[in-house]
C-alpha cells in the first residue's frame, strides 16, 4: 500500500487542466477537465459518477483511506462564501444518499468551477446529515433554493466551515496545491454511521471485508458481533 505523499500531478496535468478549464463553455467541459486531472493523477483508481453525483473516488493509503466527493460548476464565483454554500448544500444532500448506499461517507470534498477549486474535510458538514427540517426526497440540485432561507444561511453561519480557494488562473498554480490539501485533511471523519433499513446490508458487507479476517464464525455469530459493535 502506497503513502499519499507518494502522489504527484506532472507539469502537463496542471497545464491540461487549465488549458480545458479556459476552454470550457458549460458546467460538463469544467466537469471533464477535473476528471481528467483526477484519472491522470489516480492511476490506481478510477472515479465514479453514481448517485447522481459528479464523481467520487475511494482509495486507501497508508495514511488513510481517501473518499473524495467532487462538485463542479461553470462560474459559481466561488470566492462568495454565500455561492460556496450553495454547493455544499448540495454535497450535503449527496452525502446523505452515499451514506444511505454505502455505510459510510466522503471524507474529503473537492468543489471547483471554471475558474477557483477548494478542498474540506466533511466532519463540519456530517451534523447536517441528520436534520429533520430536511426533506431529504428533495433533489440534490434543488437543494439550495428549496432551503436557502434555512440550511444555506446556517452553513453561511458555521463557523467550523472553513475553505480557502485555489485560482487555477495563477500562474503559479499546480494541481500539486490541491493534493497538498487534500493530504492534510484526508484524516478520518470518525462518523458513526447511523444504520437504518437502507443501508444496513452495504454496512453488514463493509463489516464483512474490513473487520472479519477469519472465517472462523458462523452467519449467526458474525451478526451478533455486528450488531453488539
Amino acid at each position: 500500500m502506497k503513502s499519499f505523499k507518494d502522489v504527484k500531478a506532472t507539469t502537463k496535468i496542471t497545464r491540461d487542466l487549465v488549458a480545458e478549464l479556459d476552454a470550457a463553455t458549460i458546467e460538463k467541459g469544467v466537469e471533464h477537465a477535473y476528471w481528467g486531472a483526477i484519472k491522470a493523477t489516480f492511476k490506481n483508481g478510477l472515479p465514479s459518477d453514481a448517485d447522481q453525483t459528479d464523481g467520487f473516488i475511494r482509495l486507501k493509503y497508508i495514511e488513510s483511506e481517501l473518499f473524495l466527493l467532487m462538485e463542479f460548476k461553470f462560474n459559481k464565483h466561488l470566492k462568495k462564501r454565500i455561492n460556496a454554500m450553495e454547493v455544499l448544500i448540495q454535497i450535503v444532500f449527496y452525502m446523505h444518499i452515499l451514506r444511505d448506499r454505502l455505510a459510510s461517507v466522503p471524507n474529503v470534498v473537492m468543489v471547483g468551477d471554471k475558474n477557483d477549486v477548494f478542498i474540506i474535510n466533511t466532519r463540519p458538514l456530517i451534523k447536517y446529515l441528520d436534520r429533520s427540517d430536511i426533506d431529504w426526497s428533495v433533489s440534490p440540485s434543488s437543494a439550495a433554493k428549496t432551503y436557502f432561507n434555512s440550511v444555506v444561511v446556517d452553513l453561511y453561519n458555521d463557523i467550523d466551515i472553513n475553505y480557502y480557494p485555489h485560482s487555477v488562473h495563477d500562474k503559479d498554480f499546480s494541481f500539486n496545491e490541491i493534493l497538498d490539501d487534500i493530504a492534510v485533511l484526508m484524516s478520518d471523519s470518525d462518523e458513526k454511521i447511523k444504520l437504518t433499513p437502507t443501508n444496513i446490508n452495504a454496512a453488514f458487507d463493509q463489516f464483512i471485508s474490513q473487520v472479519i479476517t477469519t472465517n472462523k464464525f458462523t452467519a449467526e455469530e458474525l451478526v451478533d458481533i455486528f450488531i453488539r459493535r
